[in-house]
C-alpha cells in the first residue's frame, strides 16, 4: 500500500523543475497585467483563473508523474491559478467530485515566510504542508479537509492541478465537461 493509499495526501518535492518555475510565475504576472484575472470565489479579494491553456498543460504533462507516485491512472479535469493577498485565507472545505484528486503547486510568493496548507488526513490527522515553489502537495480533494489560514504573504501564487481516476466512480468527469483542455468556464461551473 502506498503513502497516498494510507493518508490521503503525498508531498511532491520538486514537481516542475526551478526553470519552469520561474517561467509559470513570469506568466502568472504577464496575465495580471493583461486582466485576465477575475475575482471572488471562495477566497474574496484573491485573483484567479480557470483552466488557462498554458496552466491546463501543466496539468496534462505532470499527470502522469502524479499518477505514478500515487499508484493511479489520472485523467485531467482543470487547472485553477489563484493569487492570494495578505491576510486572506482559504475555509476548511471538501472539493466536487472533478477534483477527487488535486494537487496543490506553490508557484511563487512575496517572501520565502512559509504559509502551509492543512489537511486532515485519512486517519482525521491535522497535517500542515510548507511548499517550496515547483513542490505540489496531492490529497484526495473531494474526499479530505483542506484549507489555510490567513496569508502572512502580500502575493501568493497558487497552480490547483485536478484529476479523476480513470477506473474510478467519476471517470465520466474527466475534462470538468469542456470538450478540451484549455478552454475557459463552462455556464454554471465553479470552482
Amino acid at each position: 500500500m502506498t503513502s497516498y493509499e494510507q493518508t490521503g495526501y503525498l508531498v511532491v518535492r520538486g514537481l516542475i523543475p526551478p526553470a519552469l518555475v520561474d517561467h509559470l510565475a513570469s506568466y502568472a504576472q504577464v496575465l495580471g497585467g493583461a486582466d485576465r484575472y477575475s475575482g471572488g470565489g471562495q477566497v474574496p479579494g484573491s485573483l484567479q483563473l480557470y483552466g488557462d491553456p498554458i496552466f491546463d498543460t501543466v496539468l496534462l504533462d505532470v499527470g502522469q508523474a502524479l499518477g505514478e507516485a500515487t499508484s493511479l491512472r489520472l485523467s485531467p479535469t482543470y487547472s485553477f491559478v489563484r493569487i492570494y493577498r495578505r491576510g486572506q485565507a482559504l475555509a476548511a472545505h471538501r472539493d466536487r467530485p472533478e477534483c477527487e484528486h488535486s494537487a496543490s503547486l506553490h508557484l511563487a510568493a512575496s517572501s520565502s515566510l512559509p504559509w502551509p496548507i492543512f489537511v486532515k488526513d485519512a486517519s482525521g490527522t491535522t497535517v500542515g504542508v510548507d511548499l517550496e515553489p515547483g513542490d505540489a502537495v496531492m490529497y484526495r480533494g473531494a474526499e479530505l479537509i483542506h484549507w489555510r489560514e490567513p496569508s502572512p504573504q502580500d502575493w501568493f501564487v497558487q497552480v490547483f492541478l485536478h484529476y479523476v481516476d480513470q477506473n474510478g466512480p467519476h471517470a465520466a468527469l474527466r475534462l470538468d465537461g469542456r470538450p478540451t483542455l484549455g478552454v475557459g468556464r463552462l455556464a454554471g461551473r465553479h470552482d
